[in-house]
């Protein structure tokens, strides 16, 4: 086996498990801090909030509710496969943003501030292992970065 093929397994390897650990982050803030948390939710951001908007009228106890976080369609996905027609090959490693504050529903926000539904993302990302960049700025999305530290092929 040659050191790039090898490489890029391992690359392939690691991406799948930060995908796993991405997954066990949005169990955690879904059921230990009760926040909308959705993985490839929607097209984009905007479709995601009208769609969570709509389901959830009427439904929320702002004393409990968490804030949301998610993924959309738009923002992309970590691994991306490389369709058999299109010659196969390697699959594309992407970053991945993810999304997060308030609900909004008519007008009405639910949930905590967006600074702190960013900072309680990123601490259950640091608690599980998702390598992520944020400066804690609450304007901007927190990016995933599976190949962190990772060396790039």
């Amino acid at each position: 086996m040659g050191e790039l093929y090898a490489k890029r397994l391992k690359q392939q390897e690691w991406v799948k498990e930060v995908q796993a650990r991405l997954t066990k982050a949005f169990r955690v803030l879904r059921h230990r801090h009760k926040m909308l948390a959705r993985q490839r939710f929607m097209c984009c951001q905007s479709c995601a909030g009208s769609a969570l908007a709509e389901e959830f009228r009427g439904k929320l106890d702002p004393e409990a509710f968490g804030g949301v976080v998610l993924t959309t369609k738009q923002t992309g996905v970590l691994i991306e496969p490389v369709p058999r027609r299109m010659g196969g090959g390697w699959p594309r490693i992407h970053d991945l943003w993810i999304n997060f504050g308030k609900l909004e529903i008519d007008g009405e926000e639910f949930g905590p501030d967006t600074t702190e539904v960013g900072k309680l993302v990123a601490q259950v990302f640091d608690e599980v292992g998702v390598p992520y960049e944020w400066d804690g700025d609450p304007e901007k999305r927190i990016k995933v970065v599976p190949l962190a530290g990772r060396e790039r092929v």
